[in-house]
């Protein structure tokens, strides 16, 4: 299955996406790499990616014998898992290893990964749903948003509990929409609103996209 991925419209010398961008080059340069990697998994087939020629995108409908040598992997949660008990050890390991890991999901029933790996990770799972369109965000230095004051939601959001391991980054009704965490060995991104990447609703958050693959692909 193959996805087209169309370069994003960015606008103002200083735009945030060329802030990030420039982020992300500085790392690939300073750790002598020509190409990043970064493994889609799952309910991958409406997702649109955001264009950057350093950036190699493999989408899949299942888990790779190999992956140690992606710098990332996003999983858009599909109504039945596409995760035995050995992958989920295998991205458990990769997770601990220093690697990043996006955990996406979305009202019923696109949950079936995401609670997979949730519950042996952090023991929970996700709940709810919102049809808010808007989420407000964190907008503090230290935040994932920073500068940022509200982000799409997506279509029909879900929310997962508050958790001292986790970071909060967005809220839809008092509730966490997206957190984020340092707490096991890598980098570990949940998010209750993956529609919002959609190719007909990913124009509104091509900058969010980057922020997230920023931070999971920062060392």
């Amino acid at each position: 299955m193959k996805v087209e991925h169309e370069p994003s419209k960015m606008t103002g010398v200083f735009s945030v996406m060329q802030k990030i961008i420039i982020v992300l080059l500085f790392f690939w340069n300073f750790n002598g790499r020509t190409q990043t990697k970064v493994l889609l998994l799952g309910n991958t087939e409406k997702i649109c990616t955001v264009y950057v020629d350093t950036i190699q995108y493999d989408m899949s409908d299942s888990l790779p014998k190999k992956i140690d040598h992606y710098q990332a992997v996003f999983i858009f949660s599909s109504a039945q898992s596409v995760l035995n008990q050995e992958d989920v050890e295998r991205l458990v390991e990769y997770l601990e290893s220093g690697n990043g890991i996006y955990l996406g999901c979305e009202n019923w029933p696109l949950q079936a990964e995401a609670n997979q790996l949730s519950k042996v990770i952090l023991g929970k799972e996700f709940w709810g749903n919102s049809d808010e369109e808007m989420a407000l965000v964190c907008s503090k230095e230290s935040c994932l948003f920073e500068n940022k004051t509200t982000i799409y939601a997506g279509n029909s959001s879900v929310q997962f509990p508050m958790d001292y391991r986790l970071k909060p980054e967005a809220w839809v009704a008092d509730e966490p929409l997206i957190q984020s965490s340092l707490s096991f060995g890598g980098k570990l991104l949940l998010d209750g609103g993956y529609s919002r990447f959609y190719c007909d609703e990913g124009k509104k958050s091509d900058d969010i996209w980057m922020m997230i693959l920023t931070f999971l692909l920062s060392r």
